[in-house]
């Protein structure tokens, strides 16, 4: 729906003027071993994501490209070791009310009219620099459509958009079918990134999501970022056929999601309408 500016989906608005989006999420955990995911729905890998949003992805690829931004898919594997160095960014930043934020965090942005305010990456923990995730934005890499077993008999299969059917949604380990990913080197390694816990409120804490298109005065090109390091990630993947050839048996069960705390019954921060 669309109102005054305002393109109005569950829990997302796409405000078309001012070129950003709001998404109504919440904190799902502020500590775990390793973090793949920066997002994903109730149906992604919550055991291993540090915020749920409560938007359909789908809405949230449609309002990326109502802001004037194409998706450019460079990632094949999950945790390819690759820099991703083409395409569109984005910068996400989280507010929740300052109430919510940790107590022992002496290092929390001055609250604006009762709401702390991070840029996303300041909440994520790099294990081997001990500091935050560098804030270089986050790539448009748009998901893909997948075939899928479907009902009633399970052998038809029928085409489905990835991030929705999946639920993951931004990626801090490299993945084909999330709609934003970092195109950092490090999402080649699922053991660089933690949650930032001294900063994070508890799981279960509302947030507002909130999306726009990056600056050149954001930061460095796509095209600067340092080159995977062969020492940090090891050698090369083996390709397909080398797969296929040492490949024994059937795929490995997926982990179960962890049950999840419910969300504190309280609206998210105020929001910029």
């Amino acid at each position: 729906m669309s109102e005054g500016g305002v393109t109005r989906f569950p829990n997302l608005r796409i405000f078309r003027e001012e070129k950003r989006i709001e998404i109504d999420g919440y904190v799902n955990l502020n500590q775990c071993p390793t973090l793949e995911f920066m997002a994903c729905t109730s149906r992604g890998k919550t055991h291993e994501s540090l915020l749920r949003f409560e938007c359909d992805p789908k809405h949230l690829h449609l309002a990326l490209i109502m802001l004037g931004l194409e998706p450019t898919p460079q990632v094949s594997e999950q945790g390819e070791p690759i820099v991703l160095d083409k395409g569109e960014r984005v910068v996400i930043e989280v507010a929740w009310w300052a109430k919510h934020t940790p107590e022992h965090d002496d290092s929390a942005p001055e609250p604006v009219d009762g709401v702390t305010r991070w840029r996303v990456e300041d909440l994520i923990y790099d294990q081997r620099t001990q500091t935050s995730m560098p804030k270089v934005g986050w790539v448009f890499t748009g998901s893909r459509m997948i075939k899928v077993p479907a009902p009633p008999d399970w052998e038809t299969l029928k085409e489905v958009y990835a991030a929705s059917y999946e639920g993951n949604i931004v990626a801090t380990y490299h993945h084909p079918h999330v709609i934003l990913d970092t195109p950092l080197a490090e999402g080649g390694d699922d053991t660089v990134y933690v949650p930032f816990t001294k900063r994070v409120p508890e799981r279960g804490t509302p947030v507002t999501i909130h999306i726009r298109p990056w600056r050149k005065a954001d930061g460095p090109a796509l095209g600067d970022l340092p080159k995977p390091e062969a020492e940090k990630f090891g050698p090369p993947r083996p390709t397909e056929d080398e797969l296929r050839e040492s490949q024994q048996g059937g795929e490995a069960p997926q982990d179960e999601p962890e049950d999840q705390d419910e969300p504190h019954e309280e609206p998210a921060p105020a929001r910029d309408e």
